[in-house]
């Protein structure tokens, strides 16, 4: 099975405060940069992050 792999960048607004922020996600061939937003906020709400993103950008890096 062949993985797709994003890197992404966000730029996050957590308690009114800017916070720069970056990793990648990975999922099976299919994947999708919708699935690697929807992955990157269901991390972020495990993390109890409440945040507002002010920017988020993703690239993808194999697959």
């Amino acid at each position: 099975m062949r993985t797709v792999t994003y890197k992404w960048s966000a730029e996050l607004y957590v308690h009114g405060r800017a916070v720069a922020a970056h990793g990648t996600v990975s999922g099976p061939r299919g994947y999708s940069v919708d699935d690697a937003y929807r992955d990157f906020c269901a991390a972020m709400a495990q993390r109890g992050v409440q945040h507002v993103v002010g920017s988020f950008r993703v690239r993808r890096t194999q697959g």
